[in-house]
């Protein structure tokens, strides 16, 4: 299971589903620094970067409305801090390190615990594809084509 689309052609790709990705900061970042309004005040405030995250410290946004979602825009932000887990990023953001964009199921039992708060929501950034990947001369076994079944069903639910 993966997050980015491999690119080697011996392997079988499935889609399984997307993994939306939200703005969050720790309630002292924000009692210190106040809350963002707009996607690009986050270009001079400490973010917490993911490296892994497709453009890096360039982050791509969309105004949500109610007639659709906006023109993509992109905003460059800055360290202190560059790491290349989420899990990573959200632990530092709850230490009140920055703002940071996280997939929303690595930061949803953090923001239930009060350890993190959703910031800029009449925006959204751009997910990560989950993906199953698997060597194309090999056939899935019965168990693993259903395990994967599941996990793309939940991941369409969510």
């Amino acid at each position: 299971i993966r997050a980015t689309e491999p690119r080697d052609s011996a392997l079988v790709i499935r889609r399984l589903g997307d993994a939306p990705i939200i703005a969050c900061a720790s309630p002292g970042y924000l009692a210190r620094c106040g809350r963002p309004a707009h996607p690009r005040e986050l270009a001079t405030r400490p973010c917490v970067v993911d490296s892994n995250f497709r453009g890096g410290a360039r982050w791509r946004f969309r105004e949500r409305a109610p007639t659709g979602l906006g023109a993509p825009f992109t905003v460059s932000v800055r360290g202190p801090v560059r790491v290349n887990s989420p899990v990573r990023v959200r632990e530092l953001t709850a230490r009140g390190l920055g703002v940071a964009l996280i997939p929303e199921f690595v930061a949803r039992d953090a923001i239930a615990a009060g350890r993190l708060v959703r910031v800029l929501e009449g925006y959204e950034g751009y997910g990560w594809a989950i993906y199953a990947v698997w060597p194309s001369a090999r056939q899935l076994s019965g168990k693993v084509r259903a395990f994967v079944d599941v996990l793309a069903a939940a991941l369409r639910s969510e």
